[in-house]
């Protein structure tokens, strides 16, 4: 596990917001792994995705966070909700 994904963490951290395609996971993982490894604190909602808050912990995370980085791909665009994927 990379970076920060504790909700309780959102309110005392700076931090950049990682969106990407729960489908693209596993291609994202990797990145996420050397940005952690550089230092560079991010938060990713891969622990909340069972929450029943889900959507109201990654919103607090991302109105939260310095900045965001956004991973795009094919299936971003073909999901059929891909705002929620």
């Amino acid at each position: 596990m990379f970076g920060y994904t504790d909700s309780n963490l959102i309110d005392e951290m700076l931090y950049y917001y990682v969106s990407y395609n729960k489908g693209d996971y596993e291609s994202v993982e990797r990145i996420l792994g050397l940005l952690a490894d550089a230092g560079i604190p991010i938060w990713y909602d891969r622990e909340v995705l069972g929450q029943a808050d889900k959507g109201q912990t990654s919103l607090k995370a991302l109105k939260k966070s310095s900045a965001v980085v956004s991973f795009l791909s094919d299936e971003t665009f073909t999901s059929a909700d891909p705002f929620t994927q």
